[in-house]
């Protein structure tokens, strides 16, 4: 028998194709793993958008009212300081 004679018949081929066949439901395993986790995190991502749209709304709503009231402040400080300032004897 030769060399390769031997060698040949020394190859367990259905060891061979169970090793592949598990590793390829590893792989399997391992990419269904993969998808759940990123649908999961395209969930929380699209969550987190909707807060953030929500919150810039929020603020520009916020800044609005910020800027009517800081105008209603200047507005009442000028007539205070206006209805505090003494005219002259000649205009009155």
């Amino acid at each position: 028998m030769t060399l390769f004679g031997h060698f040949w018949r020394t190859l367990d081929f259905s060891s061979l194709q169970m090793h592949n066949s598990q590793m390829s439901d590893d792989n399997t395993q391992r990419i269904e793993k993969l998808e759940s986790h990123v649908a999961h995190l395209e969930h929380q991502v699209e969550q987190l958008n909707d807060v953030v749209v929500e919150q810039g709304k929020l603020l520009d709503k916020l800044r609005k009212e910020v800027q009517r009231l800081s105008g209603s402040l200047q507005t009442l400080e000028l007539e205070r300081v206006r209805s505090n300032v003494q005219k002259p004897p000649h205009y009155q």
